[in-house]
């Protein structure tokens, strides 16, 4: 129901992770085709660190539900995390054609290729990011903290500026 899915997700942003995935696993008993509580078993056990479990529960999202975009971002996470950033790219990759208009999925191929010392791939993906949302603070931050990478102090400042502007 409705309120057991709110219950969940308020332990989950109550940082009760094991009690997430206690209710969780019992509610997907009666919802198996549920790609709500995949994704959030997924991103439970990637708090967790149980990132072969987190793409586990994200892949069983998304074949119930292949063009699930926030299923394949996530999993571009957790593969990022890991230190997989070629797949993590491939992931983002997934997400952006599913919907061109994730702009979270470009900010996170951007902090990938930034992890991957591809500032100017980044800076594309961070620009990207702010042209679908120009209220995105995290891109415009990320994209200074590339900039102060290159050693491009203005562009960094500026783009900090306007992160502080938004938030």
């Amino acid at each position: 129901t409705q309120q057991e899915l709110a219950s969940i997700k308020m332990l989950f942003t109550q940082g009760r992770l094991k009690e997430v995935l206690s209710a969780a696993n019992l509610m997907i008993k009666h919802f198996p085709k549920s790609v709500i509580l995949y994704n959030i078993l997924g991103a439970t056990n990637a708090r967790l660190k149980n990132f072969d479990s987190a793409i586990a529960n994200y892949k069983k999202a998304i074949k119930i539900k292949p063009d699930f975009a926030e299923a394949h971002n996530n999993i571009g996470n957790v593969l990022r995390a890991n230190g997989d950033l070629q797949k993590a790219i491939e992931s983002y990759d997934i997400a952006t054609k599913i919907n061109s208009f994730y702009s979270e999925a470009f900010s996170n191929k951007g902090n990938t290729f930034r992890s991957m010392g591809k500032l100017e791939k980044a800076i594309e993906c961070y620009n990207q990011a702010i042209k679908i949302n120009p209220g995105f603070a995290e891109a415009y931050n990320n994209m200074g903290n590339v900039y102060k990478s290159a050693g491009k102090q203005d562009k960094a400042i500026k783009n900090y500026k306007q992160a502080i502007n938004l938030k």
